[in-house]
């Protein structure tokens, strides 16, 4: 979902009139039908149910044809793999140009470094910037110098949140209690299901609070679970984050800076599952900076850094310390590079 979101956010940058077309893996790509752009769903090999090495010749087929069919100049890859389709379409495009989009915080796994040595092949090479950049000890660290650095890249600014009356409203919660974003991710992947629900459990018995389970939407629907937590099933989420008082979340990288951008005094419980960057790094950096707290990813830990900051004195003494200057638009830069690229295409 984080790849298709930030070309989103790349590409509403882009002048009008500008033509672009989306070839994305991403089952929620109907949530951007109609944004004015040629958008095509291609499922994944986990989603079509094929060997990996069927779907990447089915993969490159399809972008060839595209390419071709479109007069294609630049295409841009938003993704953690850089696709042998897409370093293939050199040989028979020579004048077109490659992009790649890709997230800094990478792990020193042997996969990991071999991938990272595919950028050489693009000509373009954008690093959407991370709040935490200086407790990236990882290999993408040392690359810094070969690629354009843009600020964080969000689909939405600051400006455009709901306020917290109408936030609450379409949440179905109340303003004068102390709402809580609990978004732990990577729910078929480890306990996040039972984690969410054990502090809802105590969370019950405290008058004034609401928790809220902020499922993601390309989540599996669990009726029964939902029946019984309070459950948020919207995108974007950044947009209604006016109605939490503070979260408890994973530290993916959207997320993460989603929370800083609305000031929530947030309790982050990383994900350290396999594939996934470094988000304990990222989380240590927030509660360095004063606003965030950690905990692992038990009960015990998660209610122990909460229950502090059920305290409206607590959660205002969190909020100073976040950096109050608005951040630049990373997505604003990224289009400009580009527009560039394609200008010399």
């Amino acid at each position: 979902m984080g790849h298709l979101v930030r070309q989103m956010a790349i590409w509403r940058q882009m002048p009008a009139g500008t033509k672009a077309l989306f070839l994305t893996t991403c089952p929620a790509f109907s949530l951007f039908e109609g944004a004015g752009v040629y958008l095509e769903y291609f499922p994944s090999d986990i989603h079509s149910d094929v060997a990996e090495a069927d779907w990447d010749g089915w993969f490159a087929l399809r972008l060839r044809q595209l390419v071709q069919r479109f007069g294609v100049r630049v295409v841009v890859l938003d993704a953690n793999v850089p696709f042998s389709g897409v370093l293939m379409l050199r040989r028979e495009f020579p004048a077109l140009r490659l992009g790649w989009v890709r997230r800094a915080r990478w792990g020193q796994h042997p996969q990991d470094l071999q991938r990272l040595r595919a950028q050489n092949q693009f000509d373009l090479v954008i690093e959407p910037g991370d709040l935490a950049e200086d407790y990236d000890t990882g290999p993408t660290r040392a690359l810094r110098h070969s690629v354009t650095r843009v600020p964080p890249i969000l689909l939405h600014q600051a400006d455009e949140a709901l306020d917290r009356e109408t936030a609450c409203r379409a949440l179905g919660l109340a303003p004068d209690t102390v709402n809580i974003c609990l978004q732990l991710g990577a729910e078929v992947a480890d306990n996040a299901v039972d984690l969410v629900a054990g502090v809802c459990e105590e969370l019950e018995i405290c008058h004034g609070v609401a928790p809220v389970w902020c499922r993601s939407i390309l989540a599996p629907a669990r009726p029964g679970l939902e029946a019984l937590l309070p459950t948020a099933r919207i995108f974007p989420l950044t947009n209604y984050m006016a109605a939490f008082d503070l979260a408890v979340s994973a530290a993916g990288y959207n997320t993460f800076h989603e929370l800083h951008q609305a000031r929530i005094p947030t309790v982050f419980v990383a994900n350290t599952a396999p594939g996934m960057d470094n988000q304990a790094a990222r989380a240590a950096f927030a509660a360095s900076a004063g606003w965030g707290r950690l905990a692992i990813r038990t009960q015990i830990s998660i209610m122990e850094a909460l229950r502090p900051l059920l305290e409206p004195e607590e959660r205002a003494k969190m909020r100073q310390h976040f950096d109050t200057r608005p951040l630049p638009n990373g997505a604003a830069r990224a289009a400009q590079a580009i527009l560039a690229l394609a200008a010399a295409a």
